[in-house]
């Protein structure tokens, strides 16, 4: 089919072709729920022939959809074409076990899509189920936008993997994802490191996956209070009475300063701009640090939405008390002032999960928290005339 992109499937895990199952969902066209537009879901319904059926409330068989293919029998040993999908599409594989899916309504929208496998929640369908998955959009016809995914570690990681995509503008394959045995390494340092152990999820005797912390947070396996001596230490540390001052660079040259005035709020004003914008914080709970969700108060406008990508992943890096410049850009040396000191534990503390997924990544690039991508930092990948592309289930 001309709008789909040969995709070989590498299995070097301890478990056979015959044991591994895949199923990939996604838009043709992204939603625009503002406008009150909406587009159908579909599933990958033929791996060797890329072909898409549309998602159907109809489609499930005894409360569940089956939409597993399996490695060995619906693949040509690992080779697929990959559709032409533009909007929230994902593969997931799983082992030994086909994945829980059902039918979910969309709110606004006539459309239906399958429900997301959820590997974290003790009440979840598929808890104790080893899988993963990666996201992608895939034009191969489009020169504006072609191929690009990454792998994504933050909700959990269960399987392994590694992604290189070939393309007429990366010829020599430009891979992304994690080293061979990388799985033991980031289930060896979590149970290795005092609180952290009860992340590794365990079925029958046996580690599954292991759990990002706020997931453990919400299931009681992880401490909520973890962060608070830090965040209180950066709270204190910028307040406005005393001398230090966090700056973050959200376009070249653009710089915001903040500090954390009297009522405990760290406001951010751009620098030499009388009268701008002033994205304001509250001081969030170890809960929403590890979430992302250290948002900027209503009406921050786009670039508080800039200072919390670069603000949240700080405060989970533990960096803020080392340096008082954070980058968006990539390539700025506000960015490589970002990531120079990742994860250097306050104390012992810092964000292990995220620490351990990147120290195991091709090039320390990983996806393991939210805005991860900000300053390079995420194992992303593009090819905007693609040919091919491979994906490896790495070695645990």
């Amino acid at each position: 089919m001309a709008d789909t992109l040969p995709i070989q499937i590498v299995n070097n895990t301890p478990y056979a072709d015959s044991d591994i199952w895949l199923v990939a969902t996604g838009q043709q066209q992204p939603d625009s729920p503002g406008e009150g537009r909406f587009h159908p879901w579909y599933r990958l319904a033929d791996a060797r022939t890329g072909a898409l059926e549309q998602i159907q409330p109809g489609d499930e068989k005894n409360g569940l959809l089956d939409y597993s293919i399996n490695l060995e029998t619906g693949t040509d040993g690992g080779k697929m074409l990959l559709p032409a999908l533009n909007g929230g599409a994902r593969m997931y594989f799983s082992v030994k076990d086909q994945l829980k899916m059902k039918g979910a309504s969309i709110i606004g929208s006539p459309y239906f899509n399958n429900t997301t496998p959820n590997g974290w929640s003790t009440h979840g369908d598929n808890f104790g189920t080893l899988f993963d998955w990666w996201e992608f959009v895939n034009l191969p016809k489009d020169p504006t936008t072609g191929f690009n995914a990454n792998l994504t570690q933050v909700d959990m990681v269960g399987i392994p993997m590694s992604l290189r995509v070939y393309g007429k503008d990366a010829p020599g394959g430009d891979g992304v994802g994690f080293k061979a045995g990388a799985r033991s390494q980031i289930l060896s340092a979590l149970k290795a490191t005092p609180g952290w152990e009860k992340l590794v999820i365990q079925n029958g005797g046996q580690d599954i996956v292991a759990i990002a912390p706020f997931h453990g947070i919400e299931n009681g396996a992880f401490s909520p209070t973890y962060f608070d001596p830090y965040i209180d230490a950066v709270w204190e540390n910028y307040a406005a009475g005393g001398p230090h001052r966090l700056g973050v660079e959200v376009e070249a040259g653009m710089y915001f300063v903040g500090s954390v005035d009297a009522s405990g709020s760290f406001v951010f004003q751009q620098a030499s701009v009388a009268g701008s914008v002033q994205p304001a914080f509250s001081k969030p709970t170890t809960f929403q640090v590890f979430a992302n969700q250290v948002n900027a108060q209503e009406g921050g406008g786009l670039h508080g939405s800039q200072i919390q990508g670069a603000l949240a992943p700080a405060l989970n890096r533990t960096v803020l008390l080392a340096q008082d410049r954070l980058g968006v850009i990539s390539g700025t040396e506000a960015c490589k002032e970002t990531l120079r000191d990742s994860y250097q534990a306050w104390k012992g503390l810092t964000n292990h999960y995220a620490r351990v997924v990147h120290a195991n990544a091709i090039d320390g690039r990983a996806y393991a928290l939210g805005n991860d991508d900000n300053c390079d930092g995420s194992s992303f990948t593009v090819s905007r005339q693609p040919t091919r592309a491979t994906i490896t289930l790495e070695a645990f």
